[in-house]
This record gives structure tokens, C-alpha cells and sequence, in this order.
């Protein structure tokens, strides 16, 4: 009986020691998965934190990007994030973001927080031992910890820096520890009960078969046999057990010789292989193992391995696929302590280590992609983009090789590649894709530029496309390769390609970000051509003004005054074109001589006027030949002039002259009096047509100088002709009575008028004044007589000019000067009369001269006004294309987080704020494409088009929406109206704009009318009138309606963008459209297009 009893207390023991054991591993277990959520979950929370805080601050150095202050884009900034964190409540039950800055000794929330002072967060000391997580991301700490925040709640929590304008901030990510522990608590309860149960039926099975074994021991002489029956049926109810469940139970044994001992039937649906089939080999246990993996296989063997720890490995399915498994491996060990065999369980992970695969690939490609749309915002070289997005790639992704092609502009399409990163070894000089040879363009790149989608490979060595570089690629090492097609505005342009050294290396996943990156390169690139498009047309643009300032201010020399500093043109010109010398020459009055008059020289360069006097033109025949000709004379290298100008070459060579410009200076029956140009002594130059333009508005305002000049001169001649005549008596000096009759009458009076002294003495003064001014002079003389002065608005007594009459009753205009005197009681009147009609004749020429040349200073003015209207309306397109882009993608990104966020579980009121923030992000989104609509440069496809048929289409198109608003259609179309050329769906957008404003502006009224007329125009064309009947447009602002982003409309109703896209389709079909509007009557559009291609002037307003 004692032996008996001792029996049972051993197996009680030991069914405890077994209780102990399993609990151990259970408990050892729970915790190094906690630790390892515990990890994962600080991963995510630091990688969500870092990201967001880079987010924010390429949001504020976007601000300042605009050329916004710092403080302005810090406000900006922060008002962005406080808009986004008002829609997103949070992650988890308890996890927030929370965002703050520190003032003074206090902690200041910028964010509203979850729990507790939700809208009005309070400031929080220092270092009062709250809110620990803020004060060490304020402080400059980056990275996980647990702590607590500012309820004093113990959390789990990310902390990062943010630098926004020079200024520091915190941002954290959090979640209360309560709720990471929750699943494992729950867990641990769980397993314990279910483990509680499975120990105490294994006890209870123990122990009935331990009191079996002690009645057998204690009845071994009455019953063996019955007690081995009683045996094997256990041992069957626990093989049974064993089998029954879905992991893997294996014995494997090591002595006295390997092989597996036991394995259960589940590995047969894991592996393949029948445990019969796992038997007999004795190297199975080795075999099975993946090759890579077979290590740590060999350190259990060993002992060298932590038996505690969950071995994960890759066994090997009989049909040759990988199967990811998970075990737990237990010693056994014999009496010598040797390890004998090892007892393990074994699970199928495969889905989960696949899943976590994927997401971090999937994550690593979100990654790759917001480095390299940093790099698209921050590099502005070509080549330095593609090859910063290959680069990271290579790097960040982990890849062998990635490389970008570009299609080339010659016969066979070749792929040209433009830029690449990694293992390359020669491989991109020998492939030579051709998208003209089936055979050379059948492989993934070929493949996604034709069609314009990604195209993957996922085995090099056994897939036929590849082919033709198969044997180069396996050489290398690349064994998958997928090829992403860069399109932008419909085209593809170019393939970003990127090689992986392992089989099925790109998911579908893990593509979609990479073909987001390819098109935000191709838009890189279209963006980097559009800004060196521009910086070239503002790099004209600057010229043209610049040249149009030059011309400018020529002109107000040559229109300020008659004497104009001709040296002074020079300097302009000189320093306009940055030449070294330039120069005036006249002809003399032979024709055959010319001096140079005027010169201006470059510091640093030597005068030569002194020696270009008294030249004769015969010694450059050439030269003069081309002047008469009225031809420019343009030198980019005077080395390399031909033999005929041999004579001219001699001569500027010794000047050190490298190049010229020269044109002709005429006079008004242009006839070459002289030329002017400049010189560059210092560089052989390619001389612009903006140069030789310059020199010849300056060469004809010199010309216009030159001939008013002249006009002076003979003008000066003429008045001391006169004055000489004076003299001489050949002015007009006649003397009269107190009667006004004539007294005295020389021979210049009779030159002038035709009178002799004799046929004039005694007769009337009036006699020789009009009729029309006859009363007028005899007024003046009766004011004097009566009141001793003349009155200023009657024509004596003054120095005027006026209409005298000839014996030939002609009129012609003369200069009288007047005067009187008086001997004794009577008054005697003195005229000295000259006739200036041809004076008068050289300054009306003159005036109009000068007339015309203010006229042509004024256009000059209005080209560059029409010029600086055109650049800054191409410069908005431009920037809505920039801007549109740069906001579609943060959309996409939000986007997608909120679908991602709607697939999970949520609350109804979670659900539906998800489902708002998608029907802004549609809404922001749909207002962007419009600004990318406005900014699409489309080419025209001309065609004749019926202008009536036109608009009947599209009147039925709305014509129901516009029943339902009462506003009725009134078509007054001319019939037989001529076809105009024109792009068919441009004008069908005009009508579309000008009927839904229409429509939009009568709405309110429930009623109106549009009227549309069209009628032939005088030049082939068609005119149309577009009328409605709505509240018409103040006049304040008729003058911005076609300017882009200007709207009456409500906000959110309308863009500003409608007449603007109108106004634009009817210029570039060279027509006009004017507005005619009076409030409360109603609005027309007048639109004239022409039948050809002239170009019409510009009529915005009337």
C-alpha cells in the first residue's frame, strides 16, 4: 500500500509540475507577443508622427514659397491643420494627434483635444509632470515612450520636433495605454480559462490513467493484460486529440539516429506530404526546410538556440511553392543529458507574413513616393529630378536598378535612357528598346509606352517577353522588372522602369504608388519645360519692354524740343544693344563725301570720329550699294566677309571692329543722306532682329529731325530774309491817316498785295483786309478814337497774324505789326506787314510731323499695355496648372486615408463625417480640374462650321433646364449664313458659358428671355448678338467680367472662370466680343468671328 500511495502522490506531482510548465509558457508567451505588439504599435505611431510632422512643414516652406511673410505662413499653416484635425476625431478609441508650442514655462495645445477641454484646451506648466509627451517633443526629443499626458494618464505615445518659420513646435501621437493593453487582457483571460480547461482535462486524464497504472501495478499479477488495454486506449484518445486539431504536433529525433518519430496528420494539408511519406525519409526534417532558413534549423540541433522564442521559418510544399511557419520547439534530453529529440508545435502563417510583407512594401512605395514629390517641389534641373527619383528609389526602395526612358524623336522610336540609379553594369547600353520593331518593344517598357499602362514581369527567367534581354538581365541579377508609363495631358512621354533581384517582387499594391510617382514625374517634367518655356518668352518679354523703353525714350528726345541731343540717342542705343561705339555719318551735298557727325564710345573703347572726316563713299562700294538700296547692313563677324566687301573689310579690321549692324538714314523722298549704327570691338555676336529694329525707328526718327531741322533752318532763313526785306523796303510798310486812309506804300507792300503806290495813296486801309474781318478792324479803330486804347480781342493794336486780300482778291496769311502815333491832334497809323504763308505752310508740316510722331508714341504704349495683358493671362494658366496639380495630390492622399478609414468598423457619426470629408474632397477636387480645364493649352481643330446649327445644338442641350426656370429661347438666325472657320467645340463652350450665365442671372426672376441674332458681317464673316433679359452688370465692374477668377456669383456657385475661357476661345479664332449691359434692362454679347484668319483689334468693353 505505501508503494501504492507513493505512485500517486508522484503522479499528482508531476500533474501539477505540468500545470506549472504549461502555465509558464503560456505566460512567457502572452508576453513577448505584448512586447512585440508593443513595438509594432510604437512603429506605427513614430512613422504616422514623422510623416505629419514633415507634411506640416512642407506645408508652412509652400507658404513661403508664395512669398508669403513667416508669421503669415505660419498662420496659414496652422490654420490648415486645425481645419484638417476638426474633421478627424482620432484613431483608435483613445489615440489623438496633438500639436503645441511652448510659451514661456507653459505648455500651449494648438489642437482641440478628444477628452476633456475638447475645443479650448488649456495650457499645461512645464514641468508639472503632465503632458510629458509635448514637453519632450518641444524639447527636441524624437522617438516612442510611455508617459503621461495631460490628463495624467498613462499613454503610448510618438513625439517629433516641427520647425515652422524658425519657429519650434511638438507634435504627438498618442493612445492611452488602457486600451493597448485591453486586447491582451482580454487575451490572457481567454487563453487562461481555455488553457485551465485543457490542463484539468489533461489532468484529470493523467491522473485516471496514473490511478489505472497504480491498480495495475497494485493487480500486476491479476491484470497486465486488461492494464496495457487501458493504456493503449489512452494513449489513442490522445493521438486522437493530437490529430484532431490544426497546428502541426511533430516529434523529431536525433538519437541514436535522426528522423521524424511523429508528426500529425494536419502537415499533410500544410506541406503535401502524407506522414507516411515524412517517415520514410530519414533527412526530411532537414530537407524540408528552406535552404536559406535550414541555420537555424541546425542551431536547435545544437542547442545553440533560445528555445523560449518563436522560431519562425520556410518549409518547402511538395509542389515546390514556400509555406511560412511558426514553431514552438521543446529539448528532450536522455538520462546522459544529451538532446535525444525535439517535441514542437508548428502553425501556417503564410497569410500573415505575406500581409505584413505587402503593407511594408506598400508603405516603403508611399514613402519613395513623398520623397520624390519633395524632389519634384525642390529640384529644377531635369536630369537632377530623374535622376533623384532613380536614386531613391534604388536606395530607399531597397532595388537593384531603376531607370527612366524617354522615347526619342527619330524613325525607329527608339528608348533613350535619360537617367538611372544602381546596379547598371553596361546593361542600359546594350538593351536598345525600339517601339518600331515588335520584336524589341514586346518587354514591360515597350509595352507601357504603347499603351499607356504599367506592365510588370514577374519572372525574367521563364517569362517569353523578356527574351530578348534575358540572358543580360539574369547576368546581373535582376529576376523581375516592372514598367510604369509617365503620362501627362493624354501622352505618354517616357517609362520609369525599376529592377528587383527576387521573382514576384511587385504587387499590386505596391504599383499603385509607383505609377502615381511616374505621372507626377511626367508632370515634373512638363512643369520643368513649362518654366523654361517661360523664363524664355519673360526673358523676351523683359527684352521687347525693354527695347519699347529704348524706343520710348528716343522719343521724347526727338519730341521735346527742336534741339536734341543726338550724342545723348547714342548713349541709349549704344547701351541698349550693349555695343562698344555708336555713330552718326552724313552725306555731304555732293553726295560722294560724309563726315562722321556724332559718336558715342563705350568706356574703355578709342574714339574714331576725328579720323572718319571728309571720307569718300567710293572706297566702300559695297557698303554704299546696300545703303542706297535701302538695305541693313548686318556683320556677325567681319573676318568672314566675301571678296566683293574686301574693301570694307580693310577698313574695319584696324578699328578692331568684330561685328556691326548699319542702317540707311533717309530723307523724305528717301533719297540716302547718311547712316548710323553700331560697332562690337570686342566679340563676334549674332546680332537679334530686335537690334537692327531698334536702329531703324532710330534711324527714321532721325530722318523726321534731319527734315524738321532743315524746315527751321529755312524758316530762319526766311524771317531774316524778311528782315532784310525790312530794309530794304521789301516788306509790306505802309503808314494811314488818321481817316484810315494810305499815306505812304513801299515796293515790298506792292510785291505782297500787287497795288501800286500809285493806285493805293489815299484809298482806304480796309480796303486791304478780307470783308469777313473788314468790320472788326473798323470797330478796333473806333474804340481807339473814343477811348484812347484798342481792346486785345479786336486785330489791331496787336502783333497778329491775319488774312490779307491781293489786287487778285486772293487771301493769304500775313504778319502785321502795328503801331501809331500822333503829330499834333492827329494820329497816324504804321503797318509793317509780312507774308507768312509759306512759314505757316513749313509749321503746319511740322505740327503734323510732330502729330504723328506723339501718335506713333501713343501705340507703342497701348502694344505694350496689350502685351502686358496677354503675359499676365498666359502667367495665371500657368500657375493654375501648377497650383492644380500640387493640390490634387494632398486631395489624393486625404482621399485615400478616408476610404481606408471608411472600410474599417466606425460609429454612424464617425461614418458620416468620413462620408462628408469625400464629398469635399470631390468638390475641391472638381474645382481644381476647372483650373486645370482653364490652363489646358488645346490645339484647334479647324473645320467649317454652320454658326446656326451650331447654336440650335446647343440651345436643345438646355434648352429643357431652361423651361423649368421660365426663361424661354428666341432664335433670330439669318439663313444662308457663311460658314466660318473655326474649332466647332470651342464655340459650342462659348454657348454653353454665355446661356448658362444667362440662365444663372434670371433665375431669381423665374422669368426671362434670351434672344440670340446672327447676320453676315461686311468681311465674310458672321456677327451674333447674345441678349437676356436678367438684372445686367453695374457699370463698376463691366470692365473685369472677362478677367480669369472674377465672379458675381455666390461662393461655391462659380468659379470666375466662364468669360474668361470665352473671351480667350474668341481671340484665338482672331474675333472680338464686347459687352453691352444696363441694369435692370439686361445684358448682350456682341461676338464677331471672321471668315479667315485676320486678326481683329481688341474691343473687350463698350
Amino acid at each position: 500500500m505505501d508503494a501504492v500511495k507513493r505512485e500517486r502522490r508522484r503522479i499528482f506531482s508531476l500533474a501539477l509540475v505540468m500545470a506549472f510548465v504549461s502555465f509558464s509558457i503560456l505566460s512567457i508567451a502572452f508576453y513577448f507577443l505584448y512586447e512585440a505588439s508593443l513595438k509594432d504599435q510604437q512603429g506605427r505611431l513614430l512613422e504616422s508622427v514623422k510623416s505629419h510632422a514633415r507634411l506640416i512643414e512642407q506645408i508652412g516652406v509652400m507658404e513661403e514659397a508664395e512669398g508669403l511673410g513667416a508669421e503669415t505662413a505660419i498662420d496659414k499653416t496652422l490654420a490648415v491643420l486645425i481645419n484638417s484635425h476638426s474633421l478627424y476625431a482620432g484613431f483608435g478609441r483613445t489615440g489623438e494627434f496633438t500639436f503645441g508650442k511652448r510659451e514661456g514655462d507653459t505648455i500651449v495645445f494648438l489642437l482641440g483635444h478628444r477628452h476633456y477641454d475638447m475645443q479650448t484646451p488649456k495650457p499645461v506648466p512645464f514641468n508639472s509632470g503632465f503632458a510629458v509627451p509635448m514637453q519632450k517633443a518641444l524639447s527636441g526629443y524624437s522617438g516612442p515612450m510611455l508617459a503621461r499626458d495631460y490628463r495624467g494618464k498613462m499613454v503610448l505615445a510618438a513625439v517629433e520636433p516641427v520647425m515652422l518659420g524658425g519657429r519650434k513646435f511638438g507634435m504627438v501621437a498618442k493612445i492611452d495605454m488602457e486600451e493597448v493593453r485591453e486586447p491582451f487582457i482580454k487575451a490572457v483571460g481567454i487563453a487562461v480559462t481555455s488553457a485551465s480547461i485543457i490542463i484539468l482535462i489533461g489532468i484529470l486524464v493523467f491522473l485516471r490513467v496514473g490511478g489505472l497504472l497504480v491498480t495495475r501495478i497494485q493487480e500486476s499479477e491479476l491484470g497486465r493484460e486488461e492494464a496495457e488495454h487501458v493504456l493503449r486506449q489512452s494513449e489513442e484518445r490522445y493521438r486522437l486529440l493530437v490529430e484532431n486539431i490544426s497546428d502541426i504536433v511533430f516529434l523529431y529525433r536525433l538519437l541514436p539516429e535522426a528522423g521524424i518519430e511523429y508528426i500529425s496528420g494536419s502537415a499533410e494539408g500544410v506541406i503535401g506530404y502524407s506522414p507516411e511519406e515524412m517517415y520514410a525519409n530519414p533527412d526530411f526534417g532537414l530537407m524540408v526546410v528552406h535552404p536559406d532558413d535550414r541555420q537555424k534549423l541546425e542551431a536547435l540541433i545544437t542547442g545553440n538556440a533560445d528555445w523560449e522564442a518563436l522560431l519562425v521559418l520556410r518549409w518547402m510544399h511538395k509542389d515546390g511553392h514556400t509555406v511560412w511557419i511558426e514553431q514552438k520547439s521543446t529539448p528532450i534530453y536522455n538520462e546522459q543529458g544529451e538532446l535525444s529529440a525535439i517535441h514542437g508545435i508548428a502553425r501556417d502563417v503564410t497569410a500573415r507574413v505575406l500581409a505584413e510583407y505587402e503593407l511594408k512594401r506598400t508603405v516603403l512605395a508611399l514613402r519613395i513616393l513623398s520623397e520624390c514629390n519633395a524632389a519634384l517641389i525642390s529640384i529644377a534641373g531635369e536630369k537632377e529630378l530623374l535622376e533623384a527619383v532613380c536614386k531613391s528609389l534604388v536606395e530607399t526602395g531597397g532595388y537593384l536598378l531603376a531607370w527612366v526612358g524617354l522615347v526619342a524623336e527619330d524613325e525607329v522610336k527608339s528608348v533613350r535612357p535619360a537617367a538611372s540609379a544602381g546596379k547598371d553594369e553596361g546593361y542600359l547600353d546594350v538593351i536598345n528598346i525600339s517601339l518600331a520593331d515588335p520584336e524589341r518593344s514586346k518587354g514591360p517598357t515597350g509595352v507601357a509606352l504603347k499603351t499607356g499602362i504599367a506592365s510588370k514581369v514577374d519572372d525574367i527567367a521563364t517569362d517569353e517577353r523578356f527574351v530578348p534581354w534575358r540572358d543580360e538581365a539574369l547576368k546581373r541579377g535582376y529576376r523581375s522588372s516592372v514598367a510604369l508609363p509617365m503620362e501627362y495631358g493624354g501622352k505618354v512621354m517616357g517609362a520609369l522602369n525599376i529592377y528587383a533581384a527576387r521573382p514576384y517582387a511587385f504587387s499590386v499594391g505596391e504599383i499603385a504608388p509607383f505609377q502615381e510617382l511616374a505621372n507626377d514625374l511626367a508632370f515634373g517634367l512638363n512643369r520643368l519645360k513649362e518654366r523654361k518655356e517661360k523664363e524664355l518668352a519673360d526673358k523676351a518679354l523683359v527684352e521687347r519692354l525693354r527695347m519699347e523703353q529704348m524706343v520710348v525714350e528716343l522719343s521724347r528726345l526727338f519730341a521735346s524740343s527742336s534741339e536734341v541731343d543726338l550724342n545723348r540717342m547714342l548713349e541709349v542705343i549704344g547701351k541698349g544693344v550693349n555695343a562698344n561705339r555708336a555713330y552718326i555719318f552724313r552725306l555731304r551735298e555732293s553726295g560722294t563725301v560724309m563726315d562722321n557727325t556724332h559718336e558715342w564710345c563705350k568706356p574703355g573703347t578709342e574714339p574714331q570720329i576725328e579720323n572718319l572726316q571728309g571720307l569718300e563713299a567710293s572706297v566702300i562700294p559695297w557698303w554704299m550699294a546696300k545703303l542706297n538700296w535701302n538695305e541693313d547692313i548686318v556683320i556677325s563677324d567681319v573676318d568672314t566677309l566675301s571678296d566683293e566687301a574686301s574693301a570694307e573689310k580693310a577698313i574695319l579690321q584696324p578699328q578692331h571692329i568684330k561685328s556691326l549692324i548699319v542702317v540707311p538714314v533717309n530723307n523724305r523722298e528717301n533719297r540716302l543722306t547718311g547712316f548710323m549704327g553700331f560697332d562690337d570691338t570686342e566679340n563676334r555676336r549674332e546680332w537679334r532682329p530686335e537690334d537692327s529694329r531698334l536702329l531703324r525707328i532710330a534711324a527714321e526718327m532721325l530722318s523726321v529731325h534731319f527734315a524738321r531741322t532743315e524746315s527751321e533752318k529755312l524758316l530762319r532763313e526766311s524771317e531774316l530774309r524778311f528782315r532784310s526785306v525790312t530794309e530794304t523796303a521789301t516788306d509790306a510798310i505802309i503808314s494811314a491817316d488818321h481817316e484810315q486812309r494810305i499815306i505812304t506804300w513801299n515796293p515790298g507792300a506792292t510785291r505782297i498785295f500787287g497795288y501800286t503806290e500809285e493806285e493805293m495813296l489815299g484809298t482806304p486801309l480796309p480796303n486791304l483786309i478780307p470783308d469777313l474781318f473788314s468790320p472788326k478792324h473798323v470797330a478796333g479803330v473806333v474804340e481807339r478814337e473814343k477811348n484812347g486804347s484798342f481792346n486785345k480781342r479786336h486785330l489791331i493794336a496787336q502783333i497778329v497774324e491775319l488774312n490779307g486780300k491781293n489786287k487778285a482778291g486772293d487771301l493769304f496769311r500775313a504778319e502785321v505789326s502795328i503801331s501809331s502815333w500822333e503829330v499834333g491832334s492827329k494820329k497816324y497809323y504804321s503797318l509793317i506787314i509780312r507774308d507768312v504763308t509759306r512759314r505757316k505752310k513749313q509749321e503746319e508740316e511740322l505740327k503734323r510731323s510732330n502729330e504723328e510722331l506723339k501718335r506713333a508714341v501713343a501705340t507703342i504704349e497701348q502694344s505694350q499695355m496689350l502685351l502686358l495683358r496677354s503675359e499676365k493671362l498666359a502667367s495665371v494658366g500657368t500657375l493654375s496648372a501648377g497650383v492644380a496639380h500640387e493640390i490634387l495630390n494632398p486631395l489624393n492622399i486625404i482621399g485615400t486615408i478616408t476610404q481606408l478609414m471608411l472600410m474599417e468598423e466606425k460609429r454612424k457619426a464617425e461614418k458620416e463625417n468620413l462620408e462628408e470629408i469625400m464629398v469635399q474632397i470631390q468638390r475641391a477636387a472638381k474645382i481644381t480640374n476647372n483650373l486645370k480645364l482653364f490652363a489646358r493649352q488645346r490645339k484647334m481643330e479647324i473645320k467649317p462650321v454652320d454658326i446656326n446649327a451650331m447654336f440650335d445644338h446647343t440651345i436643345a442641350l438646355l434648352e429643357h433646364d431652361l423651361n423649368l426656370d421660365n426663361i424661354t429661347v428666341e432664335r433670330d438666325f439669318t439663313p444662308g449664313l457663311p460658314m466660318v472657320s473655326a474649332d466647332e467645340d470651342q464655340l459650342t463652350q462659348v454657348a454653353l458659358n454665355l446661356l448658362t450665365n444667362s440662365r444663372d442671372a434670371m433665375k431669381l426672376r423665374r422669368k426671362g428671355t434670351i434672344t440670340i441674332t446672327t447676320s453676315p458681317a461686311a468681311d465674310g464673316g458672321v456677327d451674333i448678338r447674345f441678349c437676356d433679359t436678367g438684372p445686367g452688370i453695374p457699370k463698376e465692374i463691366i470692365g473685369k467680367i472677362f478677367d480669369p477668377f472674377f465672379t458675381t456669383k455666390e461662393p461655391g456657385k462659380g468659379t470666375g472662370l466662364g468669360l474668361s475661357v470665352t473671351y480667350r476661345i474668341i481671340e484665338e479664332h482672331n474675333g472680338s466680343i464686347r459687352v453691352e449691359s444696363l441694369e435692370g434692362v439686361g445684358t448682350c454679347f456682341i461676338i464677331h468671328l471672321p471668315k479667315g484668319g485676320e486678326k481683329l483689334p481688341d474691343a473687350r468693353n463698350t
